[in-house]
């Protein structure tokens, strides 16, 4: 199953998990909902539970282990991808803060080094 952000365009294809194998382009990346209550790509948990049809693993939730059947999994339809935008500025905000606190840290050692030069 992937990891990937839980969005409606999210690209989590991979070579286990080709986008043919849904059969319908609208559930490709739909975000579902298992009976147990944990979210998925359609396409990535129909990948996981058509894996390996003589183990029982591949029958479970991949998070807690309770029994799946695709049919009884239920569409979320999120209102948009606000939730990954807010995701994105925050991620954006902190690297920006990073890159200012480095470049406040080398400010401070050329302080010290011109008050060492001084003394």
């Amino acid at each position: 199953v992937c990891y990937e952000l839980l969005t409606c365009y999210s690209d989590c294809e991979s070579e286990d998990r080709p986008l043919e194998a849904s059969g319908d382009p609208e559930n490709i990346h739909r975000i579902i909902s298992t009976k147990c209550g944990h979210l998925y790509h359609f396409n990535c948990l129909q990948g996981w539970l058509m894996q390996d049809k003589t183990s029982s693993l591949f029958d479970k939730c991949p998070n807690c282990g309770t029994e799946v059947d695709i049919g009884d999994c239920w569409k979320i339809y999120p209102s948009g991808d606000e939730e990954t935008q807010n995701l994105e500025i925050a991620i954006k905000e902190v690297k920006d803060a990073r890159k200012q606190l480095e470049k406040s840290a080398l400010a401070v050692d050329i302080l010290q080094y011109d008050a060492i030069l001084l003394f």
